[in-house]
């Protein structure tokens, strides 16, 4: 059964790495954003509501990345049919995709 399961997330891979590295590029934008900003930029209400603005906008921005790595639909012209990827991905490997940018944006700084 393991099989099965590794071709898919290795397609899965394969097709879109380009934005599995865009969202990582994301995150780890955001984490050194948090991270080399100056307390001092943080004491006024209007800067913290302007970096809570910026990081959920990054926190959609990757989770949508996320949505449409797994959204990949098919079209065989051979059998005339759609072949939805998403419904073919195992459900924990969906889980995992999304936990794992929720899970780093809220472990930040």
């Amino acid at each position: 059964m393991a099989l099965p399961i590794t071709a898919l997330t290795w397609e899965i891979w394969r097709r879109n790495r380009g934005s599995v590295w865009l969202v990582i590029g994301i995150i780890l934008f955001g984490w050194l954003f948090n991270l080399v900003l100056p307390d001092t930029f943080r004491a006024t209400e209007a800067s913290r509501n302007w970096l809570g603005a910026l990081n959920s906008t990054l926190t959609v921005i990757s989770l949508l990345l996320v949505f449409g790595i797994f959204s990949y639909t098919e079209f065989n012209p051979q059998k005339e049919s759609m072949l939805s990827l998403s419904s073919l991905c195992p459900a924990r490997n969906v889980v995992a995709a999304c936990g794992c940018p929720d899970i780093a944006w809220h472990c930040r700084r």
